[in-house]
């Protein structure tokens, strides 16, 4: 169970310090998606270099990267990538309840 937590822990970690946060139920107009993609139309998938968002229905959920720690696109969309994969780990192990006892 400490193994979970602290993958957990660590995924977050990586995530915040990554300069990433997420978008949940954000409504996003014509506008301001014209600013970021450029394409004056109502997109299911906002996707450039600054994140991706997905729309379902009028709401918009997803992740952005705001430069707070780190400037870096390189090192900010590794550490997503790592924290995603860590948190999925750690949903795995409480799922299946292997918590990496040698038993």
């Amino acid at each position: 169970m400490i193994v979970t937590i602290i993958l957990a822990v660590t995924g977050w970690a990586l995530f915040y310090f990554g300069s990433w946060h997420l978008i949940l139920g954000k409504k996003i107009n014509l506008f301001l998606q014209y600013l970021s993609t450029g394409k004056l139309k109502q997109q299911n998938v906002i996707l450039d270099g600054d994140g991706f968002l997905f729309r379902i229905n009028s709401k918009y959920f997803g992740v952005v990267k705001d430069g707070h720690f780190f400037d870096s696109p390189m090192i900010q969309w590794m550490m997503l990538i790592l924290s995603i994969g860590l948190f999925i780990w750690a949903i795995e192990m409480l799922l299946t309840g292997d918590f990496g006892n040698d038993d």
